[in-house]
């Protein structure tokens, strides 16, 4: 475990990962809640922006993930950043799952969610609570996958 702050963080994902429960949930509930296509378009290029934003470049691990839960977005014009208001926790889940993807969450990337969250309207207790559920149940679900391989 890597370890940011006081977050532990999980193991790097890594593409056979990619269709587990919680990829396929995420990608489930992304798909029910019926988004326009420009609406996806804007999400899929935040979360391209959030993954490259450490300059480490776009890890295939990242770019995989972000394929797996928006689909393959085919939208030339993007609905503005507030469009993803009606469907912020879900956004900013993903934001999450991108952001731990490469196993490390960087404090460039932690500012960046958090910047997005306040520009939707979040306050910071709210987003660490979101933190802390999501990066807790990605944990977990890495303990388990482990314990199974042992």
């Amino acid at each position: 475990m890597v370890f940011y702050g006081r977050v532990k963080m999980p193991p790097p994902l890594h593409a056979e990962s990619l269709n587990s429960s919680s990829f396929g949930r995420l990608r489930l509930r992304i798909r029910q809640a019926q988004m326009a296509p420009s609406v996806l378009a804007r999400m899929a290029h935040e979360l391209d922006r959030l993954a490259q934003i450490d300059g480490r470049g776009f890890d295939p691990d990242e770019a995989a993930l972000i394929l797996t839960v928006t689909g393959d977005v085919q939208e030339l014009k993007m609905a503005p950043f507030n469009s993803l208001w009606h469907q912020s926790r879900l956004f900013l889940s993903a934001c999450l799952f991108v952001a731990v993807s490469d196993g490390q969450y960087t404090i460039e990337q932690s500012r960046h969610l958090s910047q997005m969250a306040s520009r939707l309207g979040w306050s910071a207790s709210r987003l660490a609570l979101l933190e802390a559920e999501v990066l807790g149940h990605l944990e977990k679900r890495g303990r388990a996958h482990l314990a199974q391989m042992a």
